[in-house]
């Protein structure tokens, strides 16, 4: 079974009289290009797809969703992230992942990229990594990905 570098970062929650704030990711952490905000509507999953270059990191800032990650070669994990225990996770390159809202509220959590989004080169290709990789070519609408 391949081993996948799969982090969990987890910093201190800084609380003050006025709220408090966490460190999500530091630069000695998490390389990254781009920084986006992903919506996933009560009983809708979003994803199903892999990259060969792009690394991500998923946080969720506002309810819950599953993540789940395959392989095609018999590795599959589930996690459950929630803004109630925010935590940043790394996505790496060649794992199929998929988020899954199985509430009744909208999630919302951030994306960190280590390249920017080119909808001519999205790096983003439907089902498992052990499909043969020419059968597709990259989403190049990868927006509902």
């Amino acid at each position: 079974m391949p081993d996948y570098d799969i982090k969990i970062l987890r910093h201190p929650f800084h609380k003050s009289a006025t709220g408090g704030f966490i460190e999500l990711a530091r630069e000695s952490e998490a390389v990254f290009k781009q920084v986006s905000l992903c919506m996933i509507q009560p009983g809708n999953d979003r994803g199903g797809h892999y990259h060969t270059r792009k690394e991500e990191w998923f946080c969720v800032v506002e309810g819950e969703m599953f993540l789940k990650f395959e392989d095609g070669k018999g590795f599959e994990k589930e996690m459950l992230l929630s803004a109630e225990d925010p935590c940043m996770v790394h996505i790496p390159t060649g794992l199929k992942h998929s988020v899954i809202n199985k509430t009744e509220k909208v999630c919302k959590f951030i994306i960190l990229a280590n390249e920017e989004f080119d909808p001519n080169d999205p790096d983003t290709f439907p089902g498992l990594p052990t499909e043969n990789p020419e059968k597709y070519k990259s989403i190049k609408n990868a927006t509902n990905y």
